[in-house]
């Protein structure tokens, strides 16, 4: 085994500032089977450069740069799947660059190949990336790195059961992943503020081992997950948890059985998510005010919850946030709303056959619009908990709809439209019963066009008014 460490001492002994290094050390035991490329390089001070290519097997490669600024480390490791392949670059500066790239070709079979990366200080930019043939399991990146304005890139092509890893603390840092193969489980855990998290995937069953998460802690903060694939029970799944204000979550997948989950704690966030596929699940929930979700799934059996909840010990309202959600085509959707909180806004909408929808909501002067458009749509309101001055309508176009719901407080008007053959307002549907109202000074209006058409409503109290229609 060559080590390089006495090559840097002749040259700092010679006062020069830059290192080249090019490693390709090969050890012969009794067999090919066990050949090893073995490299050390360490580097004080700044403006130094590392370059080490490896061919070979089982390579294995260390860089330490300490204590300086504006340094390089390149490695470059190729192998024709003769063991394993390990990489490890720790910079401790600013303005360092490090660059580290596995490439595994030949018949697959290969296993456990990892790259470590460490970087201490501000301005720091560095890249990860493992091409593995798809026979080839286990590709793992770990990145970390600690200070502003740093870049994190992490690229996995090919292989299976691949694992990302990026722990970043700092502000107006930038991490991205990709992954083009199969199998992974991702992590992005940032701390800070005004940092970008990118997660980009394509294939099948990411996230089936602990899924593909961003954790972001702090303000002005920004998450996308993109995920790309097919094939009917292969799940993608994707989740981004964000504690902070004024904090961005994206998600957006296309293709089967993929799971979509978003989380922020704080004020004025904002969260979306896309799915165009089959069998798709979103969930959206968040605590805080002035926030806006929104979810829109195109495909078939859609399930979408989400919830605007209390926060502080004090379980204090979540106010002025807005709420949309959108299924379009298939069957079987299910739309789940919870919110906690006054002057919010909900939208959702269904197109399509089978589509359900459930709304609760714990406070006052919220505005609140259903719309279904399709056969055999069923629909379910309860405003509860002092519920005062909300204003909700709901319409239904189609056949065999219901709809049905109970409100508690006063001042509320509710509109309720039905177009379309057998429609329902009560009694059925678990009997809610209908339009069901306790309070004073609600306004209900029923309105049903075309045959078949039935309505129950019950008002409790006083100063409420009821005005039905049918044709």
């Amino acid at each position: 085994m060559l080590k390089l460490n006495y090559f840097s001492k002749f040259l700092e002994g010679l006062k020069m500032r830059k290192l080249f290094v090019i490693a390709v050390a090969i050890l012969f035991a009794t067999t090919f089977t066990f050949a090893q490329n073995t490299s050390t390089v360490t580097q004080s001070s700044s403006t130094n450069t590392a370059n080490v290519n490896q061919t070979g097997s089982n390579q294995s490669s260390i860089v330490l740069q300490n204590t300086g600024n504006t340094n390089k480390a390149t490695i470059n490791q190729l192998t024709d799947n003769g063991g394993t392949q390990t990489s490890n670059v720790t910079q401790s500066g600013s303005n360092n660059v490090a660059k580290v790239d596995e490439s595994q070709v030949g018949g697959g079979g290969n296993t456990a190949n990892s790259v470590f990366l460490e970087q201490l200080g501000n301005n720091n930019h560095s890249t990860q990336s493992v091409y593995a043939p798809g026979s080839n399991g286990g590709q793992n990146l770990y990145g970390f790195q600690t200070g502003n304005n740093n870049e994190l890139h992490q690229t996995i092509s090919h292989g299976y059961t691949n694992s990302f890893k990026a722990d970043v603390t700092g502000n107006s840092n930038y991490v991205n992943q990709i992954g083009s193969a199969s199998h992974s489980h991702g992590y992005i855990d940032i701390t800070g503020d005004n940092n970008q998290a990118r997660q980009s995937f394509s294939g099948s069953n990411h996230g089936y081992s602990g899924g593909i998460h961003t954790y972001q802690v702090g303000d002005w903060n920004s998450a996308s997950q993109t995920f790309s694939g097919s094939g009917l029970g292969h799940v993608q799944k994707g989740t981004i948890t964000q504690t902070g204000n004024h904090n961005t979550a994206n998600q957006n997948s296309n293709g089967p059985d993929n799971e979509l989950y978003a989380t922020q704690t704080g004020n004025t966030n904002y969260a979306s998510q896309l799915a165009d596929g089959t069998n798709n699940t979103s969930t959206i929930t968040v605590t805080g005010n002035s926030n806006n979700t929104t979810t829109n799934q195109v495909g078939d059996n859609h399930e979408a919850s989400t919830t605007i909840d209390y926060y502080g010990d004090a379980h204090t309202n979540a106010n002025n946030n807005r709420v949309s959600v959108s299924q379009t085509g298939g069957n079987g959707s299910f739309s789940s709303n919870l919110v906690k909180g006054a002057s919010n806004t909900v939208r959702i909408t269904q197109t399509g056959s089978s589509h359900r929808e459930y709304l609760q909501i714990f406070g006052s002067s919220n505005d609140v619009n259903i719309a279904a458009d399709g056969t055999n749509n069923r629909g379910f309101w309860l405003l509860n908990g002092g519920a005062d001055h909300n204003n909700l309508n709901v319409s239904m176009n189609g056949m065999n709809n219901k709809a049905t719901g109970l409100i508690r407080g006063d001042n509320n008007i509710v509109k309720v439209t039905q177009t379309g053959d057998a429609n329902l307002v009560g009694t059925d549907y678990n009997s809610k019963d209908g339009v069901a109202i306790t309070g004073n000074s609600n306004n209900v209006n029923v309105r049903q066009l075309t045959s078949g058409n039935s309505s129950l409503n019950t008002i409790t109290g006083s100063g409420n008014i009821v005005h039905v229609l049918q044709n």
